[in-house]
């Protein structure tokens, strides 16, 4: 069985609210991890959007096996 991993992509306003989340298809934690790296940094976006990452299983995503100390959505 392959071990996928998604990367969640939390957009938060200059406030700190939540604006929304896209979920994307990894296919390693290494790649997920190094995506993280790529995204924006704060200040970077003209409206102030914030990005954040996580990486968490397709497991964990889905709801079948959550990981520890990680909250599900």
């Amino acid at each position: 069985m392959i071990n996928e991993w998604v990367l969640i992509v939390a957009f938060i306003s200059p406030g700190g609210n939540f604006i929304d989340k896209v979920p994307v298809t990894m296919p390693s934690k290494t790649a997920c991890e190094r995506a993280i790296k790529t995204l924006p940094k704060k200040g970077e976006h003209p409206m102030g959007v914030q990005y954040r990452g996580v990486c968490v299983t397709q497991a964990h995503w889905t709801g079948t096996e959550p990981m520890k100390n990680v909250p599900l959505d």
